[in-house]
């Protein structure tokens, strides 16, 4: 990262998302999000603000990007492997890693109906 005071751009967040996509790979190790947030030496707000594009577009996108590789990771080793598949899917579960789900994910917009009825004591609706 930059020194301390210094700007930060778009192309040094993505250097050090793929330095830290590079490390986990050496390692063996799932690059999960909040191993990603300390690697960038950000706090959980930080992170979240960024994500949500307070900080920038470019930097919300690198990270939106960064959740997609984690995703794809975790589906590819799913599929190709028997080994620790009941984690792998608790995993690919979390909202962070795609939200995984079983169930069609239904609409959750809200629909407000009015129904007016006219008449009533004289018997108009026999």
């Amino acid at each position: 990262m930059p020194e301390q005071g210094a700007k930060r751009t778009v192309k040094d967040l993505q250097r050090r998302v793929d330095d830290y996509f590079s490390e986990c790979s050496a390692k063996k190790i799932y690059p999960d999000e909040a191993g990603l947030i300390l690697f960038l030496g950000f706090d959980k707000e930080t992170y979240e603000r960024c994500l949500s594009g307070k900080m920038g577009k470019g930097n919300a996108d690198c990270l939106k990007k960064a959740a997609l590789r984690r995703e794809s990771i975790i589906v590819r080793e799913l599929y190709g492997t028997d080994k620790a598949a009941t984690g792998k899917i608790f995993l690919a579960r979390q909202a962070g890693n795609g939200g995984l789900t079983d169930k069609m994910r239904e609409d959750t917009n809200h629909v407000t109906i009015d129904v007016r009825f006219n008449g009533g004591e004289k018997g108009l609706f026999d």
